[in-house]
C-alpha cells in the first residue's frame, strides 16, 4: 500500500517537473526573441519607445519619478536588459538542470525501487546545483542594486541640501548553503539505505 502510494506520487512530481521544465525552456526562447526584437528595433529607429515609463524608478515601497532629462535613452534600457537576461538565463538553466536531476531521482521511486545508488548520486548532484543558483542569486542581487544606481544616475541626487548621500546595502543570502547541508544530509541517508537494501538482497 506505503509503495503503491509512493509510486502514484512520484509520478505524479515528474509529470509536474516535466511541464516547468518545458515553461522554463519556452520563457528563455520568449525573453530573448522580445530582447532581440526591441535591439533590431532600435537600431532601425532609435526613437522607438522602449518599455513604459522608463522615468519611474521603483526603490521598495517607494516610486521616483525622475526629470525628462535624467531618463534613461533606450541603448542605456538595452544594455542593463540584456545583462538581467544572461544572469536570468543563467539561474534558469540552473534551474531546468536541477529539475531534470530531481525528476532522475523520481524515476527509481517510480519503479518502487526509492533506494538505489543513482539516487545518492543525483542528490550530489542537487546540492551542488544549490550552491550554483545561490551564489548566481547573491552576484544578481548585487548587480541590480548596483546597475540601479547608474542607469538612474542616483548618485547625481548628492549634494543638494536635502540628500547627503547614497549608498548600497547589498545583504548576501547565505540560505543555500543550509540548502546543500541538508541535501548532503539525505544523500547520506540514502547511501544508509541503499547498503541495506544490499545486505538484504544478499541475505535473501
Amino acid at each position: 500500500m506505503e509503495n503503491s502510494r509512493m509510486i502514484k506520487t512520484a509520478n505524479g512530481l515528474d509529470k509536474l517537473f516535466k511541464i516547468l521544465r518545458t515553461l522554463i525552456a519556452v520563457a528563455l526562447v520568449v525573453m530573448f526573441a522580445v530582447l532581440s526584437a526591441l535591439t533590431i528595433a532600435n537600431w532601425v529607429n532609435p526613437d522607438t519607445v522602449i518599455g513604459t515609463d522608463p522615468e519611474l524608478v521603483d526603490i521598495g515601497p517607494l516610486t521616483l519619478e525622475l526629470a525628462q532629462a535624467h531618463r534613461p535613452d533606450n541603448g542605456t534600457v538595452l544594455r542593463y536588459a540584456w545583462a538581467y537576461a544572461g544572469m536570468g538565463a543563467a539561474a534558469a538553466i540552473a534551474m531546468y538542470y536541477a529539475l531534470g536531476v530531481v525528476r532522475s531521482i523520481l524515476a527509481p521511486m517510480k519503479q518502487g525501487q526509492p533506494f538505489c545508488q543513482s539516487v545518492c548520486d543525483d542528490l550530489k548532484k542537487l546540492g551542488v546545483v544549490s550552491i550554483v543558483m545561490g551564489v548566481i542569486a547573491n552576484i544578481g542581487a548585487a548587480a541590480e542594486a548596483l546597475s540601479l544606481m547608474r542607469i538612474y544616475g542616483l548618485v547625481d541626487l548628492v549634494g543638494g541640501e536635502v540628500i547627503r548621500s547614497v549608498r548600497v546595502n547589498i545583504e548576501f543570502d547565505l540560505t543555500f548553503l543550509a540548502v546543500f547541508f541538508v541535501l548532503m544530509l539525505v544523500r547520506y541517508i540514502f547511501q544508509y539505505g541503499v547498503e541495506l537494501q544490499h545486505l538484504s538482497d544478499e541475505t535473501l
